[in-house]
């Protein structure tokens, strides 16, 4: 009886362990002109991201969250 009291107990704190993790918020702030940048890689999904990136490189640009830059070659 006490060993099944000790698995539950562990069970729960496991479960709020976990439930706390996932209760992150993340707030991220843009100024006005890179706003457009920070807007598309936080709200969008991640196969337009994805698909976004790959195409910016295609052309030559690497885009993050903060701008889309010319990429130099060396």
């Amino acid at each position: 009886m006490l060993f099944l009291a000790a698995v539950k107990h562990t069970r729960e704190a496991l479960l709020v362990s976990l439930v706390r993790r996932l209760m992150v918020v993340f707030l991220q702030v843009y100024p006005g002109d890179i706003y457009a940048f920070g807007l598309v890689a936080w709200t969008g999904n991640d196969v337009l991201n994805r698909r976004l990136r790959l195409q910016a490189e295609s052309k030559g640009f690497r885009l993050d969250d903060t701008r889309a830059q010319k990429v130099m070659q060396v």
